[in-house]
Parts: C-alpha cells; sequence; structure tokens
C-alpha cells in the first residue's frame, strides 16, 4: 500500500534528541536544553539549511516526540507474553 504523499515523514531518535522530517523535507530538531532547531533539507547536496517554519509543523513534531513517554507514563503500553502474530 502507497502511503500519500502529504502523510509520509521521517522521525530520528538518538538518546534525547528528538527529529522529524516531513514529506517536503521540513525538519525540526530538539536537543536537551536547547533551542528548537529548523531545518530544510537539501536533498541532492545531503546537507541542512537553517529555515524558518510554521509554528504547526513545530507543534506536530514535540507532540511526535514526547509520545513515547507518555504512552509508558501512562500505561498505554504493555508488554506482550510473546510476539508470535496471531493467524
Amino acid at each position: 500500500m502507497d502511503v500519500p504523499k502529504e502523510k509520509q515523514r521521517a522521525m530520528m531518535q538518538r538518546d534525547k534528541t528528538f527529529a522529524w522530517m516531513t514529506e517536503d523535507n521540513q525538519v525540526v530538531v530538539f536537543l536537551p536544553e536547547q533551542p528548537i532547531q529548523t531545518y530544510k533539507y537539501d536533498y541532492e547536496n545531503d546537507h541542512l539549511i537553517k529555515n524558518k517554519m510554521d509554528d504547526a509543523v513545530i507543534k506536530r513534531a514535540n507532540a511526535n516526540a514526547l509520545w513515547g513517554s507518555l504512552v509508558y507514563r501512562e500505561g498505554y503500553y504493555k508488554q506482550l507474553q510473546n510476539y508470535q502474530l496471531s493467524q
């Protein structure tokens, strides 16, 4: 199944650093104890270029960055007894 372009995104995390990239290559980076950083990813040159972006994009990126902590804290995540897929 193809995912519509407007629904595509990439999430990247390493330790406490989180990045979110939209379908049109806008990138939001959250680093501990630092201001939010925003970029445009230049695919041809594999380079990030500083870029201002709409607050709605930053808000969505932040919500996704916080989702994992919320899931564990509120008990939404439950460990399965086994990881076999049922038929």
